[in-house]
């Protein structure tokens, strides 16, 4: 599983650590591990088809900047491409959502003492 704090940090590896953020999706897939990607942004943001109706606050400063729309597709190919699944939960549920994916994987979970 991996955590992203919001769609900025999404579009900053799609773009920006593009490189680096393939490698780690072709390890992943590689290896035959069910990547998961946690996104915690809000609660409008629940599946991709939320993403392409998001609205990137840096479009104000760069008209060049990313689009939810463009966002989504992407995130759909790497999904398609790299096996992973993204999940979408805003801060407040972030612990719920870990949990819920930790289950749904069968992966041990620590017990209550």
């Amino acid at each position: 599983m991996d955590r992203k704090q919001n769609l900025i940090e999404v579009v900053n590896n799609v773009q920006e650590d593009h490189e680096r953020f393939k490698r780690e999706l072709l390890l992943a897939k590689d290896s035959g591990t069910h990547l998961v990607i946690l996104v915690e942004h809000s609660n409008k943001i629940k599946c991709i088809d939320d993403v392409a109706r998001w609205q990137n606050p840096r479009i104000r400063v760069s008209p060049m900047a990313m689009t939810g729309e463009r966002l989504s597709k992407i995130m759909r190919t790497m999904a398609d491409k790299y096996g992973i699944e993204w999940r979408f939960c805003d801060k407040d549920h972030t612990g719920e959502k870990i949990m819920e994916i930790l289950r749904d994987g069968k992966l041990p979970v620590l017990q209550e003492l």
